[in-house]
Parts: structure tokens; C-alpha cells; sequence
């Protein structure tokens, strides 16, 4: 399963106004190539093109119907392997 697939199905479950935390390996981290089981690497911007306030999802909001809002902006660990955001269902 891809990103958008999978962000469409966890807002799909939501109820609207529904929160989701969501955890992805950053693309530099040597540890995310480590792990087998990552297929994706992502950077801090990944999941703009699914919240229609970023000038990525005004501009790529086409991938999905399904948006988003951040109630946290994505944010590395202190270990840049991976970052952290919290994405409401709209």
C-alpha cells in the first residue's frame, strides 16, 4: 500500500474532525534503507499535497479528494531517522 492509499483509508475510518498521527523515515537517514520493510522514504513535505492549506496541496491537491489539516507540522526525531505530524480529517 502507497501513502495515499493509506492516508485515504485512515480518513475514510475517521469520523470528520478525527486525528492521526503518523510516523515516516526520512529519506537521508541511513537507517531507513537499513529497515527491509520500508519501501517509502519521505521528506518533511510529503504530506503537504494532501492538506489543501500548503501551497503543495493548492497545488497537487489533485492526488486525492481526501484532505487534511495539520494540527502539527511534521517534525524530525532527534535521530533524523524519521519525523512525526498530526494530520486532522476534513
Amino acid at each position: 500500500i502507497d501513502l495515499v492509499a493509506a492516508l485515504n483509508e485512515c480518513h475514510r475510518i475517521l469520523k470528520p474532525g478525527g486525528v492521526l498521527v503518523v510516523k515516516l523515515p526520512l529519506w537521508d537517514s541511513e537507517r531507513s534503507y537499513d529497515d527491509p520493510t520500508h519501501r517509502w522514504r519521505f521528506t518533511l513535505r510529503s504530506l503537504d499535497q494532501f492538506c489543501p492549506e500548503t501551497d503543495r496541496g493548492r497545488d497537487y491537491g489533485f492526488y486525492t479528494e481526501r484532505k487534511w489539516r495539520f494540527v502539527r507540522q511534521p517534525r524530525s526525531n532527534d535521530a533524523r531517522t524519521s519525523f512525526y505530524a498530526t494530520l486532522e480529517a476534513l
